[in-house]
């Protein structure tokens, strides 16, 4: 054996000839695929990839075991996300910037010692950066985001990509850093939101018999789901524009207390005739009370500046 080199988990050995000293072989401990890589390298970066395993874990594996590490990992992680953003600037008519969303993913939900931070494009729904950060970049782990947001900035500003519209999950850091910006529009993902005017709708809709009509109301126990549906709604017909938003949030108590007056033109209890409210009409002042209460003091209702877009999704 003359000379070992490793090839990520493969080895590439030089043999050569005990009695031709001028004839060796080149032979690899994997068979090659025909693209040319190692059969090995792909078959352990697929289970590496498939088992959520984070970078910093298959590093620490791979040097603990002593089985070699990808080099191309890298390199094949530039190119995808320098194809992802170029595909991401096609998408749009002006070519003026682009539209992204971005999330953090953390090693455990109390002091992670580590956060992956991921956007992704708006219309091609493709990883166009991904950071992560420990604590060795910061102590502080509800830091996390927000550096590896700044660091994805960073990133598109040296490619020259401006970000028109920056969606994310409400974290109220990276809401500041965004509108510091000046140039870029803040918008939250109304799901996270809405899921919390769910919850609210639960405690005024039900409860312990001696607080009923004072803390929650037998009026409010079918509209749980209908209210959810009316924000969705709302959000995604307000034109726009902040107030309007406001206005139609507010126009649900005026729904159900079958005044429809304000309801949208196209709305089934605007154009039939014959519409029979199917949820229960309000009557009493606890109820309306109790419901418009929910409503002012939903996140949609007191910022509706961050939700007019109706940036709807789902990362980590």
């Amino acid at each position: 054996m003359k000379k070992l080199t490793p090839k990520g988990h493969v080895a590439a050995v030089r043999l050569n000839c005990d009695t031709d000293k001028h004839h060796s072989i080149l032979w690899s401990s994997s068979p090659y695929l025909p693209n040319g890589e190692y059969l090995a390298n792909l078959r352990t970066f697929h289970g590496y990839t498939c088992s959520g395993m984070l970078p910093v874990h298959y590093n620490r594996f791979a040097n603990a075991a002593k089985i070699g590490h990808i080099n191309k990992q890298k390199q094949q992680y530039n190119e995808s996300i320098e194809s992802a953003v170029l595909e991401e600037i096609g998408m749009y008519d002006d070519l003026t910037g682009i539209n992204i969303m971005t999330d953090a993913q953390h090693g455990w939900r109390k002091n992670a010692k580590d956060s992956s931070v991921v956007a992704i494009g708006e219309k091609i729904h493709k990883v166009l950066k991904c950071e992560h950060i420990t604590k060795c970049d910061d102590s502080v782990s509800q830091r996390h985001e927000k550096l590896g947001t700044q660091r994805i900035f960073h990133y598109l500003e040296e490619q020259d990509v401006q970000v028109n519209v920056h969606s994310h999950d409400r974290n109220l850091s990276i809401n500041k850093l965004v509108k510091d910006k000046g140039i870029i529009t803040n918008q939250n993902d109304p799901w996270h939101a809405i899921k919390k005017v769910k919850v609210a709708m639960k405690r005024v809709s039900a409860g312990p018999k001696y607080l009923k009509e004072k803390s929650w109301s037998a009026q409010l126990e079918d509209k749980v789901e209908s209210v959810a549906r009316h924000f969705h709604w709302a959000v995604r017909n307000c034109e726009e524009n902040p107030k309007e938003l406001r206005d139609v949030l507010l126009n649900i108590v005026e729904h159900y207390k079958n005044n429809h007056q304000k309801c949208h033109p196209d709305s089934r209890c605007k154009c039939d005739t014959n519409y029979d409210p199917k949820r229960i009409v309000l009557s009493i002042p606890i109820a309306e009370k109790l419901l418009l209460g929910v409503i002012r003091k939903s996140t949609i209702y007191t910022h509706p500046e961050d939700y007019v877009l109706a940036k709807r999704y789902m990362l980590c």
